[in-house]
């Protein structure tokens, strides 16, 4: 089935900003509906687990994302979800060609200059990851850009437009070292990913992951870097870290049991992983997903 063309002008009123929002719930992404864009749209991961796709050409890449994960899909790209069940996401679609405002030291933030690029370069990789915390910053901002879409009234243009910069440039300053994922262009190191999703529970060498990739130690290391924008060793245990963060939400999991089942040697390794990458406990984390008892 050929993929469908999304474009931008058929969702938004004459004369209006060349911007669109969509919340999508949990479970309500179609499955490998495969489609392009005539824009671009920077998609935030609120909950859930799925697996993002590109085709390029003949080829298909592969990501695993879940809560907090950040894509960028610049024009083009031909692009699918898989696996969304639990997936619920928000898009920012934008026409960057067409919106005029002054960039100014923006483009000293590596992330701002992947969602306006010279060169529009797209992964199936997220370019970024946001905290629960950073997730909860940005929702006012989110449901404030919505509704200044929505509304006609004037000044709600000139409004919109700001809540957009507003929204942008709070997400590029949360990560302002953040490295430009590159594209993919390897058909290998997708196997790689597709791996690591599925056996992240299990030990996993670098000697076998560049195996599984059909490439030297040295020449697989630096390819995956280019890939992802980190090392190996970083993204499998960010994967890990994030079944973890799924998995606290239920008070029954016990969290040696959470270490095992995800990949980890103990509860103690786990916590230090964790407070590394989300600048908490576990302990803390889960806090926010238990519920009062009745009465108290």
């Amino acid at each position: 089935m050929a993929p469908t063309h999304w474009q931008l002008e058929n969702f938004i009123e004459k004369n209006r900003l060349p911007l669109y929002f969509t919340y999508v719930r949990a479970g309500g992404h179609p499955q490998e509906q495969y489609h392009d864009h005539n824009s671009s749209e920077i998609v935030i991961i609120l909950g859930g687990n799925a697996e993002h796709i590109v085709k390029t050409g003949k080829t298909i890449f592969s990501s695993p994302i879940s809560t907090g994960d950040l894509l960028v899909v610049h024009p083009g790209v031909i692009h699918a979800y898989k696996n969304t069940e639990t997936l619920e996401l928000i898009n920012l679609v934008y026409d960057h060609k067409q919106l005029s405002f002054p960039l100014l030291d923006a483009t000293e933030l590596p992330l701002f200059c992947q969602f306006f690029p010279e060169t529009p370069q797209t992964s199936a990789a997220p370019a970024a990851h946001l905290s629960s915390h950073e997730l909860a910053r940005l929702r006012p901002l989110t449901d404030d850009f919505a509704r200044a879409l929505n509304d006609f009234s004037a000044g709600s243009r000139f409004q919109a437009m700001a809540l957009f910069m507003q929204l942008i440039i709070s997400i590029a300053q949360m990560r302002p070292e953040e490295k430009i994922t590159k594209n993919i262009s390897s058909g290998n190191i997708d196997k790689v990913l597709h791996r690591i999703s599925g056996e992240y529970a299990t030990p996993l060498t670098l000697d076998s992951l560049a195996r599984t990739a059909n490439m030297s130690r040295r020449n697989f290391t630096r390819r995956f870097r280019e890939v992802t924008g980190c090392s190996c060793s970083s993204y499998i245990t960010g994967f890990r870290l994030k079944q973890v963060l799924e998995m606290l939400k239920n008070p029954d999991n016990d969290l040696e049991q959470i270490a095992l089942s995800c990949g980890f040697c103990d509860s103690n390794y786990l916590c230090k992983k964790f407070r590394q990458l989300y600048g908490e406990s576990p302990g803390s984390y889960r806090k926010r997903f238990q519920h009062p008892k009745n009465g108290r």
